[in-house]
């Protein structure tokens, strides 16, 4: 899923990609708790 202009694809990808990886960790936290 995209979001923002076009031009800022790259800024997007990087940002969304951060976010998953954060809620990956943070599921990952919890699965161990």
């Amino acid at each position: 899923m995209r979001t923002g202009p076009d031009h800022n694809t790259t800024e997007s990808d990087e940002f969304i990609a951060r976010a998953l990886a954060e809620q990956e960790a943070e599921e990952h936290e919890r699965a161990e708790a």
